[in-house]
């Protein structure tokens, strides 16, 4: 994923160690943070360690006791962190996730909102929903379907009620 230069642009640097700082934009072959706070990250290679960043859009992505909001990646690696969305090729989880979107999940230890992937493996594994070709694993869905059910029915006949009672209160004047 090299970045293309011309005579203007400064040429990116090869490795990026950060400790204990906090950046609004790095572009690097190889980056390493450790406690620190990055905006954006681009690079070949990203490792983070107890450290947050926005997005992150690398070929290789590792985060350990991190968070991150976006990350895009041919290959993650995320271990005991929380990422809001997360998209690879192949995945290693364990920790929280909002959306996760792969073609493969090796997971452990996840919760999850929704679960994307043509192949998830997983001894255990929580989300929202999850739509896959194919689960190796025991699925515990936060909604059961007759919750799910039941939710729909009563959020359907509290907003009706709403809508009925605006409409008697306020309702039109000619």
């Amino acid at each position: 994923m090299a970045l293309p230069q011309d005579e203007n642009t400064p040429e990116v640097p090869q490795v990026i160690n950060l400790g204990q700082s906090s950046t609004e934009l790095i572009q690097a072959d190889m980056v390493r943070a450790s406690e620190s706070a990055i905006g954006r990250v681009t690079a070949e290679e990203v490792e983070l360690n107890l450290a947050a960043a926005g997005v992150v859009k690398s070929q290789k992505f590792r985060a350990r006791r991190s968070a991150v909001g976006l990350a895009t990646s041919a290959s993650s690696e995320i271990r005991e962190s929380l990422v809001g969305a997360v998209r690879a090729d192949q995945m290693t989880l364990s920790g929280y996730t909002g959306v996760v979107v792969s073609r493969n999940v090796q997971a452990e230890d996840v919760a999850s909102g929704v679960v994307l992937a043509a192949e998830v493996n997983a001894p255990t594994i929580q989300t929202g929903i999850l739509l896959s070709r194919q689960v190796n694993g025991n699925v515990q869905t936060i909604f059961s379907t007759r919750q799910a059910l039941l939710g729909g029915l009563v959020g359907g006949l509290v907003a009706g009620l709403v809508m009925l009672i605006g409409r008697l209160v306020f309702g039109r004047r000619k």
